[in-house]
């Protein structure tokens, strides 16, 4: 019970009891429940068994280690179980563990509450859930981070307009702005020194020259660079987050980083609840995580489901032509169901899952090398109705 393990007879005397200690109440109730016996109540129960034929142990766990300590144990029946929970109170006054009935449920309501937070610290301390912040916040960090770039490049583009066809990537986009602010200070010899090839250089520097955009005022620059410097910190940010959540995974889910990476792997994570969570979904669900909403418009208008989720970002799947791509997500999400399971409930790394998918991924491309008849023929049929069109 709550407050300790009491030993009946048949009659439901007591004959011994055992107290948990006063300073470990909750983790000495919940290693008894994992079968792991003190060596106090081992004591006592071999006592006890001078005078009994057998043990009838209502916890399984502690039945099994009991069984496994050399001890004549029974399982208790449905009825003797419902009994002594209805009777327990009485019980535990009658065994010493509890003064009066009023005394007994105060000692229940503060272990309940002992117990949760227990449970609540256990809980959180997982490591799964951190990695699911953490790929969340990764996520909110891109959003943000593609946000603030756009904003740079528009707004700086009303000073310089010619860059944005020169600088594609917008983190170089905003370390230039935030390196020559105005247009009157890029200079070739600088450009250089700031990673443009001389050919890129020179261009970039005529075109500040000849700019067409207007004037910025000092007080408007201050704005973009403040911007701009943003975007720098959070992509370092960005950088710190990526080596956590891929540092985290191999830790703990060796086996699904090693099918689909640490990033899809911990978003497949984060969609379904952990990792636990994960390892019990079927292959089926696990290929359509993240296209929820997609999956009930297919059952509400009796539209074709999708055939992948979040499992599209695999570049096995988004590379391939579109007739291998439902077989290709349905391969993957087999072993991402038998991956979770090993690294949540075994927690080996298996190299030989990843190598069966690979030779899986190969025996489809090479099978459905060509797209089926009827796609084919849809092809024509279309391509016939467009001339047809323009005739």
């Amino acid at each position: 019970c709550e407050i300790g393990a009491i030993i009946l007879d048949e009659k439901f005397n007591v004959i011994s009891n055992w107290k948990y200690p006063s300073d470990a109440q909750v983790e000495s109730y919940e290693r008894l429940k994992r079968g792991e016996l003190p060596l106090e109540l081992k004591e006592i129960l071999s006592n006890s068994m001078r005078n009994l034929e057998a043990l009838i142990i209502i916890e399984d766990e502690l039945r099994k280690e009991l069984s496994r300590e050399g001890f004549k144990v029974e399982e208790a029946s449905d009825d003797l179980i419902d009994e002594l929970r209805s009777r327990k109170i009485e019980l535990m006054i009658k065994a010493g563990l509890a003064s009066s009935e009023e005394d007994a449920k105060d000692m229940i309501r503060n272990f309940a509450i002992a117990l949760s937070e227990f449970k609540l610290r256990e809980v959180s301390a997982k490591p799964d859930l951190h990695v699911i912040e953490a790929i969340q916040a990764l996520d909110e960090v891109d959003k943000t981070l593609n946000i603030l770039a756009t904003r740079v490049r528009e707004w700086y583009g009303l000073h310089f307009p010619e860059l944005s066809s020169l600088i594609d990537d917008p983190l170089t986009y905003s370390k230039f702005v935030n390196e020559f602010g105005e247009r009157k200070n890029v200079r070739k010899e600088e450009l250089v020194k700031f990673g443009f090839s001389l050919k890129k250089a020179e261009a970039t520097s005529i075109s500040a020259e000849k700019s067409k955009g207007g004037d910025i005022r000092e007080e408007d620059l201050r704005r973009v660079l403040a911007i701009a410097e943003e975007v720098i910190k959070l992509d370092s940010l960005r950088d710190k987050l990526s080596s956590y959540v891929e540092r985290k995974m191999e830790m703990i889910a060796p086996n699904i980083t090693s099918v689909v990476g640490a990033t899809i792997g911990a978003r497949l994570m984060a969609k379904a609840g952990g990792l636990e969570k994960l390892a019990m979904l079927p292959a089926s669900t696990i290929q359509v995580l993240g296209a929820e909403k997609a999956l009930f418009r297919a059952l509400r208008t009796g539209a074709r489901p999708p055939k992948h989720g979040i499992i599209f970002q695999h570049q096995a799947v988004h590379s391939a032509p579109k007739w291998q791509r439902g077989k290709i997500a349905r391969s993957i999400a087999t072993k991402i169901a038998i991956a979770s399971r090993v690294d949540a409930f075994r927690g080996s790394s298996e190299k030989e899952i990843e190598q069966k998918l690979q030779r899986r991924l190969e025996e489809i491309r090479v099978k459905y090398r060509e797209p089926p008849k009827e796609e084919r023929k849809a092809k024509k049929v279309k391509r016939v109705k467009r001339i047809g069109k323009k005739r």
